[in-house]
């Protein structure tokens, strides 16, 4: 099977300093959609496309086909996968089928070891370790200056760890979204949704209750664009959060709002969980 390499395409672009839709413009193209497809592995892309692409990054075809999906990006696409869907357990155990050695005979491999690690920990509210683990995937990210492409969602992590030691990771959220500021498209829009969900909670939890309501409100626009529920629920509660601290009017009717919208989409939520989560007789 012949399979697109998106993370030395990726690599390459970065390498160079170019965004998505800079490399775009230098192809003739207005299309950032088609340099994040190739990046990602996503759908079908014009040969014709791809050979501008690789000119420009001054790549070889040779150096961006793999003739068969190796055992090692297998392993890394089901550990992401269960990172995505918050089964950390299950991503830990697969991460122990691979000895420490097997890891750190490589890069790639040493980094996603640690940052994965990392992220188990975190889960388990053993925030001291993640963060001690974590420093070292950005260790070597930093002295190899490969696999640069994975600091925004390692940041992400940092962010979150450094908030569940009771400081705060704005700084994190505000370096990843400098690194990887995407243009809106099919393929971004979930990044965008969910680095504005961040900007959102960290702020409320700064008590800057008017910049959460402006993220949140660029993250529902975006879900709106593509007719997407992604993260809606926890974004919709987290606007109720913000009306209940801001003592607003809206709360009421955000509340009925938020009940009839989580029923809508299958949540179990109800008035009882909601009375419990703002601590209500």
């Amino acid at each position: 099977m012949v399979r697109l390499i998106g993370d030395k395409i990726r690599e390459k672009r970065i390498s160079f300093g170019y965004s998505q839709m800079t490399v775009a413009k230098m192809c003739n193209s207005d299309s950032q959609a088609m340099i994040s497809r190739l990046e990602n592995d996503q759908g079908a892309v014009n040969y014709q496309h791809l050979f501008k692409v690789l000119n420009v990054l001054e790549l070889s075809v040779t150096d961006v086909i793999e003739e068969e999906v190796t055992e090692e990006s297998q392993l890394l696409n089901e550990l992401r996968e269960l990172r995505l869907r918050s089964e950390f357990n299950k991503m830990m155990r697969l991460l122990k089928t691979k000895s420490l050695a097997y890891y750190e005979k490589d890069i790639k491999r040493t980094i996603y070891y640690y940052w994965y690690s990392s992220i188990y920990h975190a889960a388990r509210k053993e925030y001291y370790k993640a963060d001690r683990l974590l420093d070292v995937a950005i260790a070597e990210i930093e002295e190899t200056k490969q696999y640069k492409h994975l600091l925004p969602e390692i940041l992400i992590a940092k962010g979150n760890i450094a908030f569940g030691k009771d400081k705060n990771g704005l700084v994190y959220y505000k370096r990843a979204n400098e690194l990887y500021n995407p243009v809106s498209s099919p393929e971004t829009f979930k990044d965008i949704v969910r680095i504005n969900y961040l900007f959102a909670a960290a702020h409320c939890r700064t008590e800057k209750y008017n910049l959460a309501h402006i993220h949140i409100n660029k993250a529902i626009k975006e879900l709106n664009k593509y007719e997407s529920n992604f993260l809606r629920i926890k974004l919709e509660l987290s606007r109720l959060i913000l009306f209940y601290r801001q003592k607003s009017p809206n709360f009421e009717s955000q509340k009925l709002f938020f009940l009839e919208f989580a029923k809508a989409l299958g949540s179990p939520t109800n008035m009882d969980s909601l009375n419990k989560l703002f601590k209500f007789e």
